[in-house]
């Protein structure tokens, strides 16, 4: 990995891509080159400070599995990631983590923002990591569909905690910091989900705008914005949204006759004359208000109330359609396009492009993850819909069949799976702050409601004039009411979650310390037998024969009666030390190292360690069964005792071992198979298999 100064300023660009039209993606062009001019100015207005943060901005990149979930397989790709340490208090300060989205990263993301407002503020370190397959962070070949198999939610949460994991390491930092993950929008999902899935690496999140539930057919998109657009208090009106309908019903009838005069009056550059290239053009002119919505008073193009005094204004045009007419001319004029392209098969042939230069545009990518996790289709099949009803949930999906090879009769699957997996709208989530405006269409796929019982820290902030992300932006002198008072808000449960992280981290650790240690280490373990223990690392040996004491045995492996039962269930402290001893013709247990104690680290699942574990020739007396001599004891042991697994007991009264560590993959089923797969030797008892967490407990 190498770090490198970031040179220039670019801003973050807060994607939220759906099978939209062109001009939406213009409209969110135009959303980023705003925020970037905004940036610089401010900047400027502060030269020497602007250029000193620049200096402590690094550009890096770490190189990341493609697949997580298969240790057979080590092919990588580049992930890029900045870094501005202004802010940080050494060596304890807290960490700050900008998630990334569907769309690359920039310096920005660690230069300005209410995130960055904070870290001032509490002396955090700023990082920002890019999503795998977005940005800079591809391989050359990455966006051919056979390939797009890694590009999924799950593997860029394991890419964070791996990236969690290495910054830890190369900032050598400790419990000691507290890390807190930020994003918004997809990103915002992926901040939650961080929080939900690896509670042990970041303490809290805050997810903005963020789509936690996926849903096939998203009709709430646009019934949101219809609802925005009669909304008075932010500048609509039922007349506006009325004569929004009646316009686009114009064009449609309009369509149907001459589709030449369509074409003539909203500058197209083909003539409508293929269904297909007609629901091109019925998306594009609903991109108009889609955008408009969802990032009212960020000063693009036009905000709700600047559209809808022009939709209702009848002293120039008295026709609706000669209003859209005029309002599709002012977004033309501060266009490049010299006309609109509404072409669906071009629009096909760009989105099949697996060229590199293509992948910062991410349409292919985002399609891609539509189509396997989320849906997120916006479609108007709703009567209450102000658009087209031409554009149906069919004209998405066919499109994961056309570009992919997806069934569309699998997408429900795939939906419900993404809600299964991350808990939809009603995450089980603790210390994630959900973030929406009332505005965005996006808060119907997030969480807003608070759901806490008394006493609970509350997990919604709900501003309810404002749009998609607002609070994520700086301040600014013209923010409304509402959104300085949620930024407020956030800023205090930030502060709540630095103290209390520290304190929790604190008490822990005394805690921890104030107990005898019964977790096992990774280094030195070797094949486990009846031989001697040798004492390693942390004093195994001393806690093995501690151990043997407390189950009434004597410390070189014999204690035949006299103790007390060992109790099925027990758990021993072997594991640090080097074990000698020759195996012998008595039957032998596999374990199964799980997870991350195959693999340190906390990626999971690792490919399982297989250790071989022979039992010492001793009696051991179960606290659930009879006593067993020596020669009758196949499933005796010193190191672990637990209920018998009916399924592969050796005998009715044998004391077998534990089947499954906690979290161990595939649970019972994996047991089962690998228990089938090993067999029984000839001329000995069957050999047992089970999962044993190494480095932890059961």
């Amino acid at each position: 990995m190498l770090f490198s100064p970031a040179r220039g300023l670019i801003l973050l660009f807060l994607f939220d891509f759906t099978d939209a039209g062109r001009i939406f993606w213009k409209i969110k062009e135009r959303v980023r080159n705003l925020q970037l001019q905004k940036a610089k100015q401010h900047l400027q207005m502060h030269t020497l400070r602007g250029q000193q943060l620049l200096q402590h901005v690094k550009e890096g990149r770490v190189h990341q599995q493609l697949d997580h979930f298969n240790r057979q397989d080590m092919s990588s790709f580049p992930q890029r990631f900045f870094v501005n340490e202004a802010y940080w208090q050494r060596p304890d300060g807290p960490v700050f983590l900008f998630v990334g989205g569907e769309g690359p990263i920039f310096e920005f993301d660690v230069l300005a923002g209410h995130h960055v407002d904070m870290a001032k503020e509490h002396g955090a370190l700023l990082l920002a990591v890019e999503h795998r397959f977005y940005g800079d962070s591809i391989n050359p070949d990455g966006l051919k569909t056979e390939n797009l198999a890694d590009l999924s939610s799950q593997q860029a949460l394991a890419d964070l905690a791996v990236f969690h994991q290495y910054i830890s390491h190369s900032f050598n930092l400790s419990h000691r910091n507290t890390w807190i993950s930020f994003g918004g929008s997809y990103s915002g999902a992926l901040s939650a989900w961080f929080r939900g899935k690896f509670p042990h690496l970041v303490y809290g999140a805050v997810a903005s705008s963020a789509p936690v539930k996926a849903t096939l057919d998203f009709s709430a998109y646009s019934n949101t914005v219809g609802s925005s657009l009669r909304n008075e208090a932010v500048g609509g009106s039922p007349k506006c949204l009325a004569a929004v309908q009646e316009a686009f019903a114009a064009v449609e009838a309009l369509m149907s006759r001459n589709g030449s005069q369509v074409a003539e009056d909203f500058g197209c550059c083909q003539i409508p004359k293929d269904a297909d290239d007609q629901i091109e053009l019925m998306q594009n002119l609903a991109d108009i208000f889609m955008g408009s919505v969802q990032y009212n008073e960020e000063g693009v193009l036009m905000s709700i109330n600047d559209l809808c005094g022009l939709m209702t204004n009848k002293s120039e045009e008295t026709e609706a359609y000669n209003r859209l007419v005029k309002l599709s001319q002012i977004y033309h004029s501060t266009s490049e396009e010299p006309c609109l392209d509404i072409s669906h098969e071009k629009t096909v042939k760009d989105l099949m492009d697996t060229s590199l230069h293509s992948g910062r545009r991410a349409e292919r990518q985002w399609t891609y993850q539509t189509c396997t996790e989320f849906g997120f289709y916006q479609t108007c099949e709703d009567t209450s819909c102000p658009f087209s009803g031409r554009v149906t949930l069919q004209i998405h999906t066919e499109l994961c069949l056309m570009l992919f090879g997806i069934s569309q009769h699998s997408l429900p699957g795939r939906v419900a799976f993404t809600n299964s997996y991350y808990g939809g709208d009603d995450p089980e989530t603790h210390r994630v702050l959900y973030v929406n405006g009332g505005v965005d269409p996006w808060k119907e796929l997030s969480v807003v409601q608070d759901g806490t019982e008394d006493g609970e820290d509350a997990r919604v902030v709900f501003i309810k004039d404002t749009a998609h992300c607002a609070d994520m932006m700086r301040r600014r002198v013209t923010d409304r009411c509402s959104l300085k008072k949620a930024r407020e808000e956030i800023e205090e449960h930030v502060s709540r979650w630095l103290k209390t992280g520290v304190q929790e981290k604190t008490e822990n650790r005394i805690a921890n310390q104030s107990r005898p240690s019964d977790s096992w280490g990774m280094k030195n373990v070797a094949r486990v037998d009846g031989g001697e223990v040798v004492e390693g690392g942390g004093g195994v040996g001393r806690e093995m024969r501690r151990w043997r004491r407390e189950m009434g045995m004597q410390g070189g492996g014999g204690g035949r009666g006299g103790g007390k039962p060992a109790p099925c269930g027990v758990k021993s402290p072997l594991a640090a030390g080097t074990v000698r001893g020759p195996l012998t013709g008595r039957p032998t247990v596999k374990l199964h190292a799980a997870h991350g104690d195959a693999y340190p680290g906390p990626m999971f699942p690792a490919t399982p360690l297989l250790i071989e574990v022979q039992p010492p020739p001793v009696a051991v007396r179960c606290a659930d069964s009879e006593h067993k001599e020596p020669e009758d004891q196949e499933g005796g042991t010193l190191f672990l005792s637990a209920p018998p697994h009916t399924e592969h007991r050796a005998s009715p009264t044998s004391c077998e071992l534990r089947a499954g560590a906690r979290g161990a993959p595939g649970g019972g089923e994996a047991l089962q198979d690998t228990a089938d797969s090993s067999g029984p030797t000839a001329g000995t008892a069957p050999t047992r298999t089970g999962y044993l967490r190494l480095g932890g407990t059961f």
